[in-house]
């Protein structure tokens, strides 16, 4: 198949490349930061840059936002600002990022193609206020240190 398909696309030139713009999963206004972390982007730097912002009393919200091989280090962001400031609220979406790629015909006949990848992407709301628990996605302050204060448990039966 691997072998089809390149003999198949060697008949094609890849072309123009666009992201399908989508609506933001949260809105950031001048009391927020939005952050966007890529697969390249240093912990170190963002964080820096992320708890200088936090400091400004008028900043209530930090969005982390990241895509395909940055979402693991997304996560690690948000869990890093919840371990230094302590009562933050969260809510975490995901989603696909649509990416179009356009393939250009080598050969006569050819027709213009189109190819859909879809990217996972998280995106994650740390707020200082409180934000309404029955969102999916929410967790409230402290609610990972309570998860392992409980009795443990594997799969619903008390050890």
């Amino acid at each position: 198949l691997t072998t089809l398909t390149h003999q198949v696309m060697e008949n094609y030139t890849k072309g123009e490349t666009r992201e399908v713009e989508m609506e933001p999963l949260f809105e950031v206004d001048q009391t927020g930061v939005d952050m966007k972390v890529n697969a390249g982007s240093k912990i170190r730097n963002l964080m820096g840059y992320a708890m200088n912002k936090v400091k400004n009393p008028s900043v209530k919200r930090v969005v982390w936002n990241g895509s395909g091989k940055a979402i693991t280090k997304t996560v690690t962001c948000a869990e890093i600002m919840k371990r230094k400031i302590k009562g933050l609220h969260q809510i975490t979406k995901l989603r696909n990022r649509r990416i179009e790629e356009f393939w250009e015909p080598n050969v006569e006949g050819l027709e213009r193609l189109k190819v859909n990848r879809d990217i996972p992407a998280i995106s994650i709301l740390l707020s200082k206020d409180p934000l309404d628990a029955s969102t999916p996605g929410y967790q409230a302050p402290g609610s990972f240190e309570e998860f392992w204060k409980s009795e443990p448990q594997v799969f619903g039966v008390i050890c």
